[in-house]
C-alpha cells in the first residue's frame, strides 16, 4: 500500500515535470519566432523603400518637357530645402564635397541620391502657364509642398508644388507668385517624394 501510495506521487511530479518542460519549451520558442517575423517585415519595409527611391532616381535621369524656367548648373548649388515624403521641411548644405542635412548633420547622406535629386531641381520646365488671381484653385497656396535652391551668391528661388492631374502633370509656382501659375510635365511631382530616411 506504502509503494502504490509513492509510485503515484512520483508519477504526479514526474507529470508536472513534464508539463514545466513543455511549458518553458514553448515559451522559449514563441518569442523567437515572432523575432523573425519582425525582422522579416522589417526586411519587406526597407525593400519596398529602396525600390521606391530607386525608381524616383531613375526619373530623375529622365529629361523633362517644355520651356525652361529656370536653369543652374548643380556645381553651383550651395544650399536647397525640400518638403520630404513624410511633410517635413529639410534643409541642405554642400560642406566641402559633401552635403548635410543641416540641423541633424550626424546623418550619413548618401550623396549619389542627393545628386539625383538635384537632378530634378536644377531645371525646371513648364508645359503650359496660366495668369490668375488666386492659384488656390491650382493647390498652390502659401501651405504648399515647396523646394529652394540656392546658389553660393546667395540667390535663390523658391517653387510651390500644386495639384497633380490625372494625366500626371503638376502645377507649380515661383517665389510664392501664385498669380502665375506654371504647369509641368510631371517630372516635379517627384521631388517631394523622397523620405528623410530614403536619403540615409
Amino acid at each position: 500500500m506504502k509503494n502504490l501510495l509513492q509510485n503515484k506521487v512520483i508519477l504526479i511530479i514526474s507529470g508536472l515535470v513534464i508539463v514545466l518542460l513543455i511549458g518553458l519549451l514553448v515559451f522559449s520558442i514563441f518569442p523567437k519566432n515572432k523575432s523573425i517575423d519582425n525582422n522579416s517585415d522589417a526586411v519587406v519595409e526597407e525593400s519596398k523603400e529602396d525600390a521606391h527611391a530607386k525608381a524616383l532616381d531613375e526619373e530623375s535621369e529622365i529629361e523633362d518637357e517644355g520651356e525652361c524656367v529656370f536653369l543652374i548648373d548643380k556645381d553651383d548649388v550651395s544650399k536647397f530645402s525640400l518638403t520630404d515624403a513624410n511633410g517635413i521641411l529639410l534643409d541642405f548644405e554642400k560642406d566641402g564635397d559633401e552635403w548635410i542635412c543641416i540641423g541633424n548633420e550626424e546623418l550619413d547622406l548618401d550623396e549619389e541620391r542627393v545628386d539625383k535629386i538635384l537632378n530634378y531641381i536644377c531645371d525646371i520646365r513648364f508645359i503650359e502657364m496660366t495668369t490668375c488671381e488666386d492659384g488656390a484653385e491650382y493647390g498652390l497656396t502659401p501651405d504648399s509642398k515647396i523646394f529652394i535652391v540656392e546658389d553660393a551668391g546667395g540667390s535663390d528661388v523658391i517653387v510651390s508644388l500644386g495639384n497633380v492631374e490625372d494625366d500626371g502633370s503638376i502645377y507649380f509656382a515661383l517665389n510664392y507668385d501664385f498669380t502665375k501659375v506654371f504647369k509641368n510635365s510631371g517630372k516635379l511631382k517627384n521631388v517631394c517624394e523622397y523620405a528623410i530616411q530614403e536619403l540615409l
